[in-house]
């Protein structure tokens, strides 16, 4: 799903360089990420994504080689194929769960709405437990409901690979630990490989595998 090879990035202000030899996520496979504060986990999922352009060397993420694509289709491809779950959510207040499940539908011509799409965002909701939440706003939603409905917003175009930026740094314990589980279930049953950035030690048994990116890591990210 992911290769990384001799991949080289440096900031424009200077300071922060990133060398990674090699790095693979295989399809399927739950991976975490973990490291001190600045030191690219961050980075690396903005390249990964292709929000940001490695300096030298090859990244390919579902056999594309990222960096050679145009913006466009760059932004396509994101859409497309990779979902993303963040530790603050980064639900819009003023549009329903259900339209924020929808959203990236709404925001690029490279997906159509359509009858199925609706129901799958339902579906989708009604497996995270937030079935009846589907018409609310998210400030009417707890925290840990909140995190379910950017769930389901990153699974929404049945994405190959799934990001997550410290998805349950803001959750109390016992909500952590539900949202990990929703979250290894629809990944699994979407058969969707995850990549997901944690500094919370005790969940690093549940993944397949941890990378510790501190090693990687020439100066300090801004």
């Amino acid at each position: 799903m992911i290769e990384i090879r001799d991949l080289a990035f440096a900031y424009p202000a200077g300071g922060f360089q990133l060398r990674i030899p090699a790095f693979d996520l295989a399809e399927g496979e739950r991976l975490a990420v973990v490291g001190p504060s600045g030191s690219g986990k961050t980075t690396l999922l903005d390249l990964i994504s292709g929000i940001r352009l490695p300096s030298a060397g090859s990244l390919r993420v579902d056999g594309e080689e990222v960096s050679l694509m145009s913006d466009a289709a760059r932004r396509a491809f994101r859409l497309r194929r990779i979902g993303f779950v963040f530790q603050d959510f980064e639900l819009l207040d003023y549009l329903t769960i259900q339209e924020n499940i929808l959203y990236p539908y709404r925001i690029s011509n490279a997906l159509k709405l359509d009858v199925a799409t609706r129901a799958r965002a339902r579906a989708l909701a009604e497996a995270a437990g937030i079935g009846k939440q589907f018409g609310r706003h998210p400030n009417a939603l707890s925290r840990g409901e909140r995190q379910r409905a950017a769930i389901c917003r990153s699974l929404i175009t049945a994405p190959r690979l799934v990001l997550a930026d410290e998805a349950t740094g803001a959750l109390d314990p016992d909500n952590k630990l539900r949202v990990l589980d929703l979250l290894f279930e629809r990944v699994a049953a979407e058969g969707a490989a995850l990549l997901a950035v944690t500094h919370d030690t005790e969940l690093l048994q549940r993944f397949d595998r941890v990378v510790d990116f501190r090693d990687y890591r020439i100066g300090a990210e801004p």
